[in-house]
């Protein structure tokens, strides 16, 4: 038996038709998520199973009809303002409070990530040329890191030094390098640029980097509970908006 899954051709598609392998594209109204694709498996031409999977964001996916994956919540509370008031009832800081609900194996786990974000910057800054994909899109994140003005003020350094980082986390992604979704692939530089440019300036030691990600987690957890990290269902604050917000804590 032979499963064949054709790709949608748009060009010979109207509203509402079928072709091989997929549907064409619906109404937005008619799918609970403008992320999703259908999947249909064929023998000969006869149309044997069908599948349809929602991308929420974050790299999380959603297969209609199957049980969710997602494991319980670890952090009971709703809202920040229930965390704060938790944490002055106990007399902790927000660090504490990550390590509490995840036991303090956590950051083992996130130094790995820290270090994994690194990577993905330094290897992005070392990268040149064009990125794959067909729209000849030229890597900038060298450019920006190397180039300097001999009158530059110290304001715009440090700038183009976030920047830099930042583009040379996206690039990686763009590239099909290794990244960490921060909280999706497609915002995956602020976070990392932030943090790297202050660790090189006050020389933070990667715990310290660690305690940081745990904390701008609960940010990220409270917005992907409480709204979405999907840039296909709330635009781009949904993903850039939300790292932002992590690096701001």
């Amino acid at each position: 038996m032979q499963l064949q899954i054709d790709p949608l051709d748009l060009d010979n598609m109207a509203h509402g038709d079928q072709v091989r392998g997929a549907l064409c594209p619906h109404d937005p109204g008619d799918l609970r998520h403008p992320n999703t694709l259908d999947f249909a498996a064929y023998k000969g031409e006869e149309k044997f199973a069908s599948m349809r999977v929602e991308s929420i964001g974050g790299g999380d996916i959603v297969i209609e009809g199957r049980e969710s994956s997602e494991p319980d919540d670890v952090y009971p509370e709703n809202s920040f303002a229930e965390i704060a008031q938790y944490c002055r009832w106990r007399y902790i800081s927000l660090r504490e409070y990550v390590e509490l609900n995840e036991g303090p194996e956590i950051w083992d786990f996130l130094q790995t990530i820290w270090h994994t974000m690194r990577a993905e910057v330094e290897e992005g800054l070392e990268a040149t040329g064009i990125l794959p994909g067909g729209l000849n899109v030229q890597r900038k994140a060298r450019y920006l890191y190397e180039r300097q003005h001999a009158q530059e003020i110290p304001q715009v350094r440090e700038l183009q030094l976030v920047c830099a980082y930042a583009f040379a986390a996206a690039e990686q992604n763009a590239a099909n390098g290794t990244i960490v979704t921060a909280p999706t692939c497609g915002s995956c530089g602020v976070l990392p640029a932030v943090l790297m440019y202050l660790q090189g300036k006050y020389h933070y030691s990667d715990l310290r980097m660690a305690h940081a990600l745990g904390v701008a987690g609960i940010i990220g957890n409270l917005i992907r509970r409480n709204a979405s990290i999907s840039g296909a269902e709330c635009g781009c604050q949904a993903e850039i908006g939300r790292a932002s917000c992590r690096e701001r804590v």
